[in-house]
């Protein structure tokens, strides 16, 4: 479920520099810059708690990061 939040905050990056030609305001860019240091932050609390579950268990390690990757 972390790896879904470091694709959410490349999306919401993507959209908000997708938009500055188009008429984005620089506070609704702040803001979008803000959602995606969350959803940033969110990755790096998931894969924190989710190193010492998967040091042990190399299976599920090894699934994880073919799903990421593909």
């Amino acid at each position: 479920m972390c790896d879904v939040q470091l694709l959410t905050g490349l999306g919401i990056l993507v959209s908000a520099f997708s938009q500055l030609k188009h008429g984005l305001s620089a506070y609704h860019f702040l803001i979008t810059g803000l959602l995606a240091r969350f959803a940033h932050l969110n990755h790096v609390a998931g894969l924190s708690v989710l190193r010492s579950y998967l040091h042990h268990r190399s299976k599920e390690k090894g699934i994880r990061l073919l799903f990421m990757f593909a």
